[in-house]
């Protein structure tokens, strides 16, 4: 059996738009970013495919092909998340793009460039695939002698006076 690759969008080094058929990614090339025109194609990869990795938000992994293209100049990629999908207690703030390395079998981090309503944004070097995942929140080491953690969307604010710890401690604020 012969599987055809579909056939995605066409984008010249004038640059151009790729959307995935289910319109939940937007690939936007900018003029250089290409030096040859490339059939580019945006499909779904399984959750599965994440082997219950924890980090990953269900239903966010895509490829982007030519698998391994270099680009002269980044790309901006959008992915559109189901907010049903979030895990209880994590903040879209939480949410970041990554490349999924499948030799190594772990995440490389993009460069993030914005969050909006149900989408993350950020841009990418080169094809490969991509998934949202959920960044642990960072705590704060406090001491004996006190200090103040912000929650990641920075709507609350504790402050630890002098001698409430007896020990150092690392400590996080989430909403629940």
């Amino acid at each position: 059996t012969v599987t055809v690759e579909p056939s995605g969008t066409v984008v010249t080094s004038l640059g151009g738009v790729v959307t995935s058929a289910d319109g939940a990614v937007t690939l936007d090339v900018p003029a250089g970013a290409l030096t040859v025109p490339t059939d580019i194609t945006i499909t779904r990869v399984e959750d599965a495919a994440f082997g219950g990795d924890a980090q990953y938000l269900a239903g966010s992994g895509y490829e982007i092909k030519p698998a391994g293209l270099a680009l002269q100049i980044a790309a901006q990629l959008r992915l559109r998340y189901d907010a049903a999908n979030l895990p209880t207690g994590v903040l879209q703030e939480q949410l970041r793009i990554r490349e999924r390395d499948r030799v190594q079998n772990q995440w490389r981090d993009c460069d993030q460039l914005a969050l909006q309503s149900q989408h993350v944004v950020a841009s990418i070097n080169r094809f490969g695939v991509f998934g949202i995942v959920v960044q642990p929140p960072v705590g704060k080491y406090i001491g004996v002698l006190g200090g103040t953690v912000l929650s990641a969307d920075g709507n609350a604010e504790l402050v630890i006076p002098e001698g409430a710890l007896d020990v150092a401690t690392d400590v996080v604020v989430t909403k629940v």
